[in-house]
Parts: structure tokens; sequence; C-alpha cells
């Protein structure tokens, strides 16, 4: 028995040896968290790519967002004959381990998207530091220069980013994609990917009349990083972009963008503007609470052709005249209004994916659930097939409530 324990001692004792513990430990203070990736695409250089990424302040980790003492974060830059070589030469400016698990932004430069995003895909899903969850953007211009406009509200440039993605869920105008979607959109036959569009744009120059009587500009401050010629510009997200395969076929603009949710039946709030029916000079602003989309394709006599049909549910927000809108004659005339607007917004977005020949709203991925077989004879040419397919689009609205007030407030003089 003790011979027994004796031998069983040691082996335990051996086994020791083999037990490495946490071999690969790095403590948080010998890493550099990223925040962001911008890739972009210097065309006719042997190093064409331009990595840019956003590292997390450390002397701002222990600070709340906003809550001033400098920059939130810091850039650094590198360059190489792929992504991975220019996030290497980066690192040698970089006086800590470079961390990618917390990275949740991949910005990707205009000319990189219209070259083909194949490389920066294969960067992200090869590398297991990288989370499929993040976002990917097209920045219209280049991601650098996108990530070094100045923070206006928020404690750092990532942090208004994340904001914007956020909000683009209540405007309903387009529709942020993590990563992994993307590439089950571009994998999947019959349907093509899209993303967001973000953009710096030009604050206004004209200035409004302060308090004080200095004539402060409107917007001015408040930022605890910018300041002088950085707070020219702020983000704002600009579209969508839509691709064939991996490359960038176009953007469309917000009125089409929305078209296209609503055609993808993703349309779940957001306000629209319709003419008064009383006064057409007048507006009145409506509300969407829910939407539904059905797509049914009809093969016959060997031709294609989709029929859509929205219903959509809304409230009445506010009007700019005085007439009474809430008798059922007015409420019918509103819905009428309402569905005609939507149905001009899916009809421009299907006519200029047609110009792109791209089918982001997944026609064909439709077809090919209902009918593969006669899909599988059209695949290879769908793209082309989708240009010329006939689409019916049936709009239904309904103004469900008229808000706390159903007549508008009159003035008696």
């Amino acid at each position: 028995m003790k011979r027994r324990n004796y031998i069983l001692a040691a082996l335990l004792a051996c086994s020791l040896i083999f037990t490495s513990g946490c071999w690969d430990q790095v403590e948080i203070e010998d890493l550099a968290i990223v925040r962001a990736i911008a890739i972009d695409y210097l065309p006719g250089r042997r190093a064409p790519y331009l990595v840019t990424l956003a590292i997390k302040r450390p002397a701002a980790m222990g600070q709340q967002e906003g809550g001033g003492g400098g920059e939130q974060v810091v850039f650094y830059a590198g360059v190489g004959a792929s992504i991975a070589l220019a996030i290497e030469q980066a690192a040698t400016h970089i006086p800590r381990r470079i961390f990618l698990t917390h990275n949740d932004l991949v910005i990707v430069g205009e000319q990189l998207a219209k070259h083909g995003l194949l490389p920066v895909l294969d960067f992200v899903v090869r590398n297991p530091d990288m989370r499929l969850s993040a976002f990917l953007l097209i920045a219209k211009g280049t991601g650098q220069e996108l990530l070094h406009t100045a923070e206006r509200l928020e404690g750092s440039i990532t942090e208004e980013i994340h904001g914007l993605i956020d909000q683009a869920e209540d405007a309903a105008e387009t529709q942020p994609v993590p990563i992994f979607r993307f590439l089950r959109k571009i994998t999947t036959p019959g349907e093509e990917a899209y993303t967001v569009v973000i953009q710096a744009s030009p604050l206004p120059k004209d200035k409004l009349p302060a308090a004080n009587g200095e004539g402060a500009q409107a917007g001015e401050g408040g930022g605890n990083g910018g300041g002088g010629a950085k707070q020219e510009k702020s983000l704002a997200l600009a579209g969508m972009a839509v691709f064939r395969s991996d490359r960038l076929a176009g953007i469309l603009n917000h009125s089409e963008a929305r078209g296209k949710l609503w055609l993808a039946g993703m349309t779940t709030r957001g306000i629209m503007a319709v003419d008064d029916p009383v006064h057409p000079e007048e507006t009145v602003t409506l509300s969407l609470t829910r939407s539904q989309t059905k797509i049914t394709p009809s093969v016959q006599a060997g031709r294609i052709s989709f029929r859509v049909e929205v219903e959509a549910e809304g409230d009445l927000i506010s009007q700019s005249s005085q007439a009474d809108l809430s008798t059922a004659e007015m409420i019918e005339k509103l819905n009428s209004a309402k569905a005609g607007a939507i149905k001009v917004e899916m009809e421009k977005a299907l006519q200029k994916m047609r110009q792109l020949e791209t089918d982001v709203v997944g026609f064909g991925a439709i077809l090919k659930r209902r009918e593969p077989k006669i899909f599988r004879e059209v695949a290879d040419r769908w793209p082309e097939i989708f240009v010329e397919v006939p689409v019916e689009i049936l709009v239904k609205a309904n103004i469900r409530r008229t808000g706390l007030q159903a007549k508008p407030a009159r003035i008696n003089r």
C-alpha cells in the first residue's frame, strides 16, 4: 500500500514538470489596447496598405469618458505589403504589446473598398485576436483622416463613432453591419453585402449670435481633445455602401438606403414627412412604430417576378397647419400619402440597385429558398437577370394615434 502511494506521489510530482501554468500571461500595464482600426489602400506602391490604430491612452483608463485630462486615444500608423505587416511596422513605434481583442471598429477607406475587401476579411478571420462582432464601416475618403477627426461630444472619437452606430437604429436610414454578418451575406448565393458609410463633414461656417455678444460659432467648444483646426469637421453617417462580391459597387443616399431597408423588412422606427391633405403647402410629420415586409417570388412560364407587400403602422407627430386631421377621412388621406412616400423610397432604392447590378435585398436568396431548381438554372447570371426582373410593390399604411391632442392648438384673437 505504501509502495503504491509512493509511486502515485512520484507520478504527480513528475506531472508538475509538464504543467506550464500561465506561461503566456501579460499584465494589462504591458498592453496597448486597440479601440479601432482604419485600413487604407495606397495604389501604385509595393507596400500599399496603410493601417492606423486608435489605442486607448493608458493615463485615461482610470478616468470617466469625457472627464478631461487630454486625448482619450492616441494614434499609431504603419504601412506594409499586407495588413499584418503594416501592423507590425506600427508596433515598432509602440512601447507596449498590441492587444486587438477589445477592438470593435474596423474602418475601411473608400479606395480599399473599391479595390476589394478580401484582404481585410482574410486578416480578420485568420487572426484569433480579432472579433467577428466588430462593426465594419466604409469611410468616405481615407479611414486615417476620419479617425483624426476631433470628437465633439464624447470623450474620444471611437466613442463618438459608437454613438452614431447606436443612433442609426432609431434613424432607420442606414444599418451598421458586424463583420460576421457581412461575411454571411457575401457567401450567400443570390445576395450581396452592404454596410454603413461614415464621413467627416465640414461644420457650417455661418455664425449665430451668442448670448454674450461675442458671436461664438454654433457647436464650438465642448470637446476635451479638440480645438483649433480640428473642430472644423464632425462625423456623420452618410448612407449605405453596397457591394458586388467583395468590391464597393456604389453608395445609396439616405432616402435610397431607407428604401432598401423597407424592401428587406428592416425598418422598425423612424419619422417621415408628407404633404398636408388640406393645405398641400404645409407639412405633416408621421412616425413609424411597426412594419412588416413580405416578399413572394413567382415563376410563370419560365418568367421570374416578385411581389413585395409592406404594412406600416405609426403615429401623427406634428402638423404645421390648423386643419383638423383627426377625422376618419383625413386619416385615410394621410395613410395614402404615407404609403405613397414609402413606395417612392422603395422604387428609388430598387432603381439604384439595378443600376449598380447588386442585389443587397436578397431577392435571389429568397428565390433559392422557394424555387431552388429555378435558381440553380439562373444562379451564374443572377446579377444580369436581377436588373430585368419585374418587382411589384404594394404598401399599406395605418396611422394608429394622433398623440396626446387630437386637434391642433388654435389661437383665438
